[in-house]
């Protein structure tokens, strides 16, 4: 991990002190430890992401890689809302239900129609159920 400069430091710092720019450090961060590049998806699974997470504030989702290759995160806000992965131009989301720590995989547009998807109660059983869709 590279270490910020002075001036770096300095203007995140102003940042915090200015209030609200969360989103602004985010960026910054964001451009100086993550390569924005290193996830791709395809144009139809993106605009899926977009409108799934377009708040219509123009703000939409930040993919960001992960450990778990061929996983990435979505980032929204600085909080991550969702994993996923596209296999053969499908996309797979994992995103968390409202209380009791389960989680649903949601194939394709149901994202954007805020389907209910599967459930299970967590995010190693629902990425083995997606390793089985994706098998087959």
């Amino acid at each position: 991990m590279t270490s910020m400069t002075d001036e770096e430091w300095k203007a995140v710092q102003e940042a915090l002190v200015v209030g609200g720019l969360q989103e602004c450090i985010n960026n910054i961060l964001a451009s100086r430890f993550k390569d924005p590049c290193s996830v791709t998806v395809s144009d139809e699974n993106r605009w899926i992401l977009d409108q799934a997470y377009d708040d219509g504030d123009g703000s939409t989702i930040t993919l960001v890689p992960t450990d778990d290759r061929p996983w990435f995160a979505g980032m929204y806000d600085g909080s991550e809302v969702m994993l996923g992965m596209e296999h053969h131009g499908t996309l797979y989301s994992i995103v968390s239900l409202s209380g009791g720590g389960l989680v649903s995989v949601i194939v394709g547009q149901g994202l954007i129609e805020n389907e209910m998807g599967v459930a299970f109660h967590g995010v190693v059983e629902a990425k083995a159920y997606v390793k089985g869709l994706t098998a087959k």
